[in-house]
């Protein structure tokens, strides 16, 4: 059931009133069979309404609702009352749904279309024809959808703004991307007060301006704290950056990127240089999964209309997939669908480097020359540039998989090695697995731990360095360096003994052990069942 229709306008009422006169002077010189009444055509312009997918923001809403618009006002030429009417129930299927004034202006833009004959028919007389309006044909384009080489250069002389020099121009869009917990909110201040003080920020030269950032993980006393901290390490004074930096704290108020527009709509064109989304999966719509490229497209193109409202640059703070990222591309870094990457201007990555404590900044910019690699290093509060580092030593994997054998693993803050491991606690004399480990736990070596050193006993083992000597099925077995002793019993005919001959070395055995094999050889049972006597 649709909401009754809003009380009119004085002016309105009179519009109307004079519409059905001039409609009924018609419909009396109109033969009897072209007579449709109002109540009829109203019905089929709601049945019409109903068959019209909903307006998408992002996704062409703007045009979806004007060609709706112009529909009831030329082809079904209904009072601007009526069409009023009906927008009204179209308006509560659209995503979101547009305000009183946004559905006023595109009733507005639909009669001067309509008035400048920029609609046709296409079914004929439609108050005689009871077919589905089709939106086919019936709209014309009102410019050429091209643009010629010369009209673009004559148009578009110089590029963008630039706000972050290398990487970032007005009206464009920034990805931040870093692994959890990394200190990414710790970088956004630094950015925030290299824009407001016009500094240079992580080696790269910024445009003074204001800055705001939506926050919707901190608490207003976390805020309150870290500004201070930020601004003393920078030495930056507090009336340096008081009035530059603005913060609009989000924490548990379950905004999204739509219901964001009442407050982005209330900032004046270019008052800020800068806004902040941090963090940006928070500002996600409910049920819409970050992994689907065609829900992120549509939110990047509602940013990017942000952008070109405000004439400002947005960067959306975004975390890294789980595991480590040294491997991939630099556009494939970041959790969630490949839009994500490419609908932005410039996809910043931050990665672990070798060093705890530093990481290394990739850039993918649009407008600018390719950014050359850097590594950064934390010292609390504040990021600075790290020269003294290789941006090359990326944090690599730790774990190897068991199908390689032959592989060297590398502890890369320890410098444990398998060939260190196995001149340490591996020697010519044969050890147990349990006695090789508790000398590890021996060591108190918290680099070098127990799961580690099986790793290196079976890869070592794999790999020749070291051998396993069989103890018998009932004892654990061995290992060592060198391959397991031969073992040759010789027994000489005249001797009462036998010689054990080990790596060329003879250990003569008592007699009295070849007698009692030869004792126990000689027992056989006999068909009676009776023993041999001793």
């Amino acid at each position: 059931m649709t909401d009754p229709a809003p009380k009119l306008p004085d002016y309105l009422q009179r519009l109307r009133d004079k519409a059905q006169q001039m409609r009924a002077e018609k419909q009396l010189k109109a033969p009897a069979t072209s007579v449709v009444s109002d109540a009829k055509l109203a019905e089929r312009a709601r049945a019409y309404i109903a068959k019209m997918p909903p307006a998408i923001s992002g996704q062409g809403g703007h045009n979806q609702t004007l060609c709706v618009a112009r529909v009831l006002v030329h082809d079904f030429a209904l009072p601007e009352c009526d069409v009023w009417s009906l927008l009204h129930e179209y308006n509560t299927t659209c995503q979101p749904p547009w305000s009183e004034k946004e559905l006023r202006h595109k009733l507005s833009e639909a009669q001067k279309l309509s008035q400048a004959g920029q609609c046709e028919r296409a079914h004929g007389n439609l108050r005689n024809d009871d077919t589905p309006v089709n939106l086919d044909g019936i709209l014309k384009p009102s410019e050429p959808p091209f643009q010629f080489a010369r009209e673009i250069l004559d148009t578009f002389k110089h590029l963008r703004t630039p706000i972050i020099h290398g990487l970032l121009r007005e009206g464009e869009t920034m990805n931040i991307i870093a692994p959890p917990k990394t200190g990414k909110t710790w970088l956004t201040m630094e950015l925030a007060f290299g824009i407001a003080t016009g500094q240079p920020v992580l080696g790269f030269e910024t445009r003074q301006g204001r800055v705001l950032i939506l926050d919707n993980e901190l608490h207003g006393e976390t805020v309150a704290h870290r500004l201070p901290a930020v601004a003393e390490s920078k030495g930056v004074l507090l009336d340096e950056y008081a009035d530059k930096i603005a913060y609009k704290l989000l924490r548990g108020q379950l905004k999204d990127i739509y219901s964001l527009e009442p407050i982005l709509k209330s900032i004046e064109p270019g008052y800020f240089k800068v806004i902040v989304m941090d963090a940006f999966y928070r500002f996600l719509p409910k049920d819409v999964d970050e992994n689907d490229n065609g829900s992120m497209s549509a939110l990047y193109n509602k940013i990017d209309s942000f952008a070109d409202q405000l004439r400002c640059a947005f960067i959306a703070i975004h975390h890294t997939s789980k595991g480590l990222q040294s491997t991939r591309a630099v556009t494939d870094v970041g959790a969630g669908a490949g839009a994500i990457s490419r609908a932005a201007d410039c996809h910043l990555i931050l990665r672990p480097h070798r060093e705890a404590g530093a990481v290394v900044l990739d850039a993918a910019p649009r407008s600018w020359p390719p950014v050359p690699s850097r590594c950064l290093r934390f010292n609390y509060p504040r990021w600075t540039p790290a020269p003294d580092l290789d941006p090359a030593e990326l944090l690599m994997s730790r774990t190897k998989r068991k199908a390689e054998p032959d592989v060297d693993l590398v502890d890369p803050v320890a410098k444990w090695t398998r060939k260190r491991f196995v001149a340490e606690f591996i020697t010519d004399i044969g050890r147990t697995k349990p006695a090789i480990l508790a000398a590890v736990e021996d060591r108190d070596d918290s680099e070098l731990s127990c799961y580690r050193a099986e790793r290196f006993i079976e890869t070592a083992e794999g790999a020749g360095e070291i051998f396993r000597w069989d103890n018998g099925p009932k004892k654990p077995p061995c290992f060592a360096t060198v391959s397991q002793p031969e073992i040759r019993v010789n027994e000489r005919e005249g001797e009462s003994g036998f010689a054990l001959e080990v790596n060329s070395k003879a250990i003569h055995a008592a007699p009295s052990l070849n007698h009692k094999r030869k004792k126990n050889r000689s027992k056989k049972p006999k068909p009676n069942g009776d023993k041999v006597p001793a």
